[in-house]
């Protein structure tokens, strides 16, 4: 399921450059929220240009994005800004090769399936690959994390008995 889907026909993009401004609504920055693995998506917008040159679709522009992520050293949500550029290359050849194989050369475009370019889809692509991994709030810091008190003698305890032989008992 795409969540954020604004379908551009191939045949425009023939006749004349695209030029467009998306917005995802509240339903769809829920879904890819869920998707990204952010706490919440406050708000995404792209600008973008389609342009058709010898056989290939060429699409640049850029996203922002006002995203909420979990800090992982408070685990507390927090608010932060994600911008990007969108600088893609797509062939309208089908062709997969004789063997049916996928070349995953960098320099070679992605070949489009059908006869539209989903443009949100690809706006969410860029915004997954322009989120931080290991967020972290503004000013939080491990170090200012206290270790859990230890309990003095907790028989209980799985090394128990490795304490007593170093005479920590």
């Amino acid at each position: 399921m795409i969540e954020f889907s604004r379908p551009v026909p191939l045949a425009d993009v023939d006749r004349r450059p695209v030029q467009r401004q998306i917005e995802a609504e509240p339903a769809e920055r829920a879904l890819l929220a869920k998707r990204l693995g952010l706490a919440a998506l406050q708000s995404l917008t792209a600008d973008f240009t389609a342009v058709k040159r010898r056989g290939t679709i060429i699409v640049t522009g850029r996203f922002d994005a006002a995203v909420e992520q979990v800090c992982i050293v408070t685990l507390e949500p927090f608010a932060a800004q994600v911008s990007g550029e969108i600088d893609e290359v797509y062939s309208e050849s089908e062709d997969g090769g004789d063997n049916g194989e996928v070349d995953i050369d960098p320099d070679t475009p992605e070949p489009l399936m059908g006869d539209s370019l989903d443009i949100g889809e690809v706006v969410a692509q860029c915004l997954a690959l322009e989120i931080d991994p290991h967020p972290r709030a503004p000013g939080a810091d491990l170090a200012d994390l206290e270790a859990p008190a230890e309990p003095e003698h907790d028989p209980a305890h799985p090394f128990a008995a490795l304490r007593k032989l170093h005479g920590n008992s």
